[in-house]
């Protein structure tokens, strides 16, 4: 399952914030509650957390940028999604970007 993580609703006295800090990449597995990316407005510093375990697919507000309250900054994949995946798939290697295609013959190697 896909998770869209957001900004926080920002109070009324706020029209923008700009994405501080990015404390995750796409491909990194994340914990429920562990900090994702910080939002400046000019009022406070809001901490985005992880809603589930799970790996950051697409980040989509790159730091720096100015965002609306409740914009969409990333998806995480659910863990258990990523494991299904990984069990009717193969095994996705981030660092290298390969993909461990199973099958009934030899292992194969395909570049993502």
């Amino acid at each position: 399952m896909s998770i869209e993580i957001k900004a926080p609703a920002f109070p009324e006295s706020v029209v923008d914030g700009e994405v501080a800090a990015w404390h995750k990449r796409e491909g990194e597995s994340v914990r429920r509650d562990e900090l994702i990316v910080e939002i400046e407005t000019d009022k406070v510093v809001m901490e985005v957390v992880a809603p589930a375990d799970g790996v950051i697919q697409t980040i989509h507000a790159a730091q720096g940028e100015t965002i609306a309250s409740e914009a969409v900054l990333a998806v995480l994949v659910d863990a258990r999604r990523q494991r299904d995946l990984a069990a009717e798939v193969g095994h996705l290697d981030v660092e290298s970007g390969q993909l461990l295609v199973l099958g009934q013959g030899p292992v194969h190697m395909v570049a993502i």
